[in-house]
């Protein structure tokens, strides 16, 4: 611990943030054992023994830190209360508004809360949706607000992002929905401590953002917004793809680079304005901590603030510190204010290329000077900038990628060269930019002119990434490494550049032969085939993936879709891929409405499909049309379902067509009641899947009689009043009903006479407004629900 200290320290802290979220650590635990360990260090004589002490006390104090505040983040006054419920509150906010095609969102400090007892005083946080129709709440606003309280899910759909913990990290409890019958209103301001600095920063912040609007276009405006305010909100979707998939996109999240590019912007203005040098640390400093304020001072930048900080302090004391503790000492500052950011990925992706460029680079330079190539290249200027730009880039995405491939499911194999042009390109556009923004109140022409270099800058890197992102090979998309895989790939790193030291080289083999070892047991300890039923997490629409045991899948609906906003891109397309599926062997549609079938055409796109099959409708609207359209483009074979076909793709399982009825199949108008109705079997095993079918079609299927039964009924119309009568659910009698839905739909599904009447069946109830993706599995003999 001698050489680097608090690398060790951090690591230790760090870990017990991560076993205080998975495993089970009472308070009074990590408080005994923090308290004895810090007891130990301090009466021990063995420096080995207190240094091993010390690290306890890290890992059960990060472990006590983070379940602390995770039970600080909640309110008593809310924590009894059940989701959707209608509650009152008085609060004030602390965010600037967020603004959406029909609503905004802002946080809040809860002041007090209406109960069923009456007004009483709250604490902690909400995050805030309100229509645009109702009162626009700025920062310091104090309001009324009706609304409906959301416990946020820890994960829509297996692997998803985690929204509850988000929140959490962020001190934010819960969501409140204020809807067209709710309220918000005004009701003056608040004045906290230091109201007249936070003011002034929000202030700056919104003239900054005015400035950048009134020197530059629209399509360079928003990406300026980002590069220099860290608000990629406006940005259009295809930019920040184009930037993405160019592995680049770095470079619109405020980070360690801005930072860099802030501080050599500030030295050059210190020099230039001739400041003594006793002050340019001073200056400088100052810059960097101004800068880090008005960007929100998320984790990359306070990471690279308190890194700069340091440095700049052991420069100007010429004692330069080592930079993996600057790193560690980052990492743990960031920590004990926020443990949470622990899980999110602005934390691991900017710590993880940091991490990257220090461990890699000295090592892959020394590789490149032992070549004879490296050598030739390294002797001029313009060879050294540009290899040493290249290693960074190299070293960089090495440490990032198991963080970006979790997160994002995306890995780019251009931006590593991509880097070599943009990065440059990007410190022109910010450092003319910052010029143009400072000589703006004193000279228009010089504002215009510095501008405009920084519009050439922006445009030729947004012409640049669009090319590149355009390769086919630009990235690998939709790929979601298992755990093992990526140990196996930090293994194999390990092993690789400590090959020359037999000892770590001993410890990097031994480590992959057991995370070979612990994958293939795994699969072992999962016992034999089984088949496994998704309800999908989409909204207020349906979703179902069949797993079936030889591997093959079956997708019934996909989800719904509106002008930018489609479920099978952004919700199941990434669900298959996080399983590792890349294929759906059978696409089938219930019926053709949108919440049935908006997310088919991503997954058409994305996803080799081996066919898909409809009901024998005559319903012909252009959406429907046009996904025929995509199926015929694509080759993919499509066939019609009709009552009493079997398909037998899936064998040992089978999936039989029940509906609907000849007659209802022909429906032109209100076409729930053509929905395909589907029971897959396994073994003695059955699921039960109705689409949207009505009453009168639940009459047609009576006539199946005991056929009927199954263990999990897919409830029709998610829970509306015109399914699920009384005889059909008798007929049926499942032991589990799902009902797939979007919280607070406007629809008000489920009504209450369905899950009363499943509720007197003794069918437990289970809804993904509630519970996110549900998941059964079977092993042909009895049904298991895993979540």
């Amino acid at each position: 611990m001698s050489k680097q200290p608090l690398l060790p320290l951090a690591a230790m802290f760090a870990a017990g943030i991560f076993m205080a979220e998975y495993l089970a650590s009472p308070v009074a635990v990590c408080f005994g054992v923090a308290a004895a360990a810090i007891i130990l260090a301090m009466v021990s004589r063995n420096r080995k023994i207190a240094s091993g002490a010390v690290l306890i006390a890290a890992l059960a104090t990060g472990a006590l830190h983070w379940r602390q505040q995770k039970q600080a983040v909640i309110d008593p006054s809310l924590a009894e209360l059940p989701t959707y419920s209608r509650i009152s509150i008085v609060g004030v906010a602390d965010s600037p508004p967020q603004f959406r095609e029909h609503s905004y969102r802002i946080d809040l400090h809860l002041r007090a809360v209406q109960t069923e007892s009456g007004w009483k005083t709250a604490k902690g946080r909400l995050r805030v949706t309100v229509p645009l129709a109702a009162d626009t709440l700025q920062p310091f606003d104090r309001a009324f607000l009706t609304g409906n309280l959301v416990w946020p899910l820890p994960e829509r759909n297996p692997g998803d992002f985690n929204y509850q913990r988000y929140l959490q990290a962020n001190g934010i409890q819960a969501t409140l929905r204020v809807r067209d019958d709710g309220a918000c209103v005004r009701l003056g301001q608040e004045r906290p401590l230091f109201y007249s600095f936070s003011k002034a920063l929000l202030q700056s912040r919104a003239a900054i953002g005015g400035a950048i609007d009134s020197l530059f276009t629209p399509d360079v405006a928003p990406v300026l917004h980002g590069l220099l305010l860290g608000d990629r909100s406006e940005i259009d979707a295809s930019i920040r793809d184009n930037f993405a998939r160019s592995g680049v996109i770095h470079v619109l999240a405020v980070s360690g680079l801005h930072v860099g590019f802030i501080m050599l912007i500030f030295w050059a203005i210190a020099g230039i304005l001739r400041i003594p040098q006793r002050f340019v640390l001073i200056f400088v400093l100052a810059g960097i901590w101004l800068y880090a304020l008005l960007t929100g001072m998320k984790p990359p930048v306070l990471r690279a603030s308190i890194m700069a900080t340091f440095f700049l302090i052991g420069r100007f004391r010429d004692r330069p510190l080592n930079s993996a503790n600057l790193l560690a000492a980052a990492a743990l500052a960031i920590l004990v204010l926020r443990p949470g950011e622990l899980f999110q990925a602005g934390f691991q992706l900017s710590f993880s290329a940091v991490a990257g460029i220090l461990y890699f680079y000295p090592k892959i330079e020394t590789a490149v000077k032992s070549t004879e190539a490296g050598k030739w290249l390294l002797r001029w200027p313009p060879g050294r900038w540009a290899v040493g730009l290249l290693i960074v880039s190299l070293a960089a995405q090495m440490g990032t990628l198991p963080f970006s491939a979790t997160h994002f499911g995306r890995v780019s194999i251009i931006g590593i060269a991509a880097n070599l042009v943009v990065i440059p390109a990007i410190f022109v556009a910010v450092a003319t930019a910052f010029v143009a923004l400072v000589c703006l109140p004193f000279s228009t022409m010089l504002a215009l002119t510095y501008g405009a270099v920084a519009h050439v800058a922006i445009r030729f890197v947004m012409w640049m990434t669009q090319k590149m992102s355009a390769l086919s090979w630009a990235s690998a998309d939709h790929w979601y490494p298992a755990v093992w895989i990526l140990l196996l790939y930090v293994a194999a790193l390990f092993l690789l550049f400590e090959w020359k030291k037999p000892s770590r080289r001993f410890v990097a083999a031994l480590a992959i032969l057991l995370v070979l070892n612990g994958h293939v047991w795994a699969g072992v300890l999962r016992g034999g085939p089984k088949l496994v039923v998704t309800m999908i997490d989409i909204g207020q629409g349906d979703a179902a993936l069949v797993e079936f045991p030889t591997g093959k899948t079956l997708l019934i609906d996909a989800g719904p879709s509106a002008p930018g906003y489609d479920t099978g891109e952004r919700m199941i397309l990434p669900f298959l891929a996080r399983k590792g599926i890349h294929r759906i062997d059978v696409l089938l549609i219930s019926h053709p409405h949108l919440d049935h079938l908006g997310g088919a055409g991503a997954l058409i796109r994305n996803f080799r499909v081996g066919q898909a099959v409809f009901a024998d409708t005559l319903y012909a609207s252009a959406i429907f049309q046009d996904l025929l359209h995509r199926l015929y483009a694509q080759g993919i074979p499509v066939r019609v379902l009709k009552r009493g076909n079997i398909l037998d793709d899936f064998l040992p399982a089978q999936v039989w067509v029940m509906g609907p009825s000849p007659e209802n199949s022909r429906i032109q108008r209100h076409l729930n009641d053509a929905s395909l109705v589907v029971k897959v079997s396994y073994g003695k095993t059955t699921f039960l899947f109705t689409g949207d079918t009505e009453l009168k079609g639940e009459d047609d299927l009576l006539g199946f009689a005991n056929l009927l039964q199954t263990q999990v009924l897919k409830v029709g119309h998610h829970g509306s009043d015109t399914s699920t009568g009384e005889s059909f659910v008798d007929a049926v009698g499942p032991r589990w009903s799902t009902l797939s839905l979007g919280a607070l739909n406007r629809f008000d599904h489920p009504t209450p006479v369905v899950t009363q009447r499943l509720a007197a069946a003794g069918s437990d109830t289970l809804r993904t407004d509630l519970l996110g993706a549900l998941v059964f599995e079977s092993d042909g003999k009895q049904v298991r629900r895993v979540r």
